[in-house]
């Protein structure tokens, strides 16, 4: 190609190498190249335009507003996750209410039913007893016991707004609306991990970007112009704690993203981040002295 004059170079090292920070593109295959030229897509000239579309140089600009979008995102499902959490709470202390109300009305209604029962054994026993035995203490004892019923009767009908005879058909109704909230928890509880993979997808897609800004000779423009759209959009306090745990990139968040970038890229941030950690002991050191 020197010896024609043309420009173009071939070079059977990897573009890791050669230090090109590129993402490679796949061997597409005589058979795939041929369909190609004819105009028919394939599954790895597919695979390859999407490497290209990556490859592409995005515009600080571009960059800042996808970061702005994903805390945004971020933001969002964290909203509904917060909210979710508030409903599941709010069901939980609902079940547990209707639990603790059922077996009030379980407990006092089987009590008024003991003491009739034992009003109906001591009349039996009265009239079982002889002519001339005495009978003053066993009617002092059914008095006390039937005043005491009727009070209880009065106290349930006045509490719960039924019978103690309806008690049993009231209990059932609360645990069939019990179970329908436990199932109701658990629908929330499965979009509440929906909610949760979704977040940590954003999070760890911003986390990545974030670190590939802090490699660009423009991160500077990257920086300033998403603060000026942080800036423009309303902000609350929830949103700034959002933004706070969104920002904190984790050991385990920073070998996940070195596995999604390029070798160069991934070399690059291992440095930065070995410069990070040097600084960090050499404060912690000047602050002990």
């Amino acid at each position: 190609m020197r010896e024609n004059g043309l420009d173009e170079r071939i070079d059977h090292r990897t573009l890791q190498a050669q230090g090109i920070d590129r993402e490679p593109t796949i061997h597409i295959g005589l058979k795939s190249w041929h369909m190609e030229k004819r105009g028919i897509r394939t599954e790895r000239g597919n695979i390859n335009r999407w490497i290209i579309e990556r490859n592409k140089p995005k515009l600080p600009e571009n960059v800042a507003e996808y970061m702005h979008e994903l805390k945004q995102g971020h933001h969002i499902v964290d909203k509904e996750i917060e909210n979710l959490r508030e409903n599941i709470s709010d069901l939980r202390r609902e079940m547990r209410t209707l639990k603790a109300n059922a077996e009030e009305i379980d407990e006092r209604a089987e009590s008024i039913h003991n003491m009739s029962t034992r009003i109906k054994e001591l009349k039996a026993q009265r009239e079982n007893m002889g002519r001339f035995q005495s009978k003053k203490s066993i009617d002092g004892e059914i008095k006390r016991l039937e005043n005491a019923h009727k009070q209880a009767e009065n106290y349930f009908t006045r509490t719960y707004d039924i019978s103690p005879e309806q008690a049993s058909e009231k209990v059932r109704q609360m645990e069939y609306i019990a179970t329908s909230k436990q199932h109701y928890q658990e629908k929330l509880q499965e979009k509440l991990t929906a909610l949760a993979e979704e977040k940590e997808t954003f999070a760890l897609e911003y986390k990545k970007q974030k670190l590939l800004a802090e490699i660009r000779p423009d991160r500077q423009k990257i920086h300033d112009k998403l603060a000026q759209l942080d800036n423009e959009t309303a902000q609350s306090r929830h949103f700034a704690h959002s933004e706070r745990t969104i920002n904190i990139v984790t050991q385990r968040h920073f070998e996940q993203i070195l596995t999604e970038v390029t070798p160069i890229q991934a070399q690059k941030l291992v440095d930065i981040r070995a410069n990070e950690a040097v600084r960090e002991q050499s404060r912690g050191f000047a602050r002990e002295y």
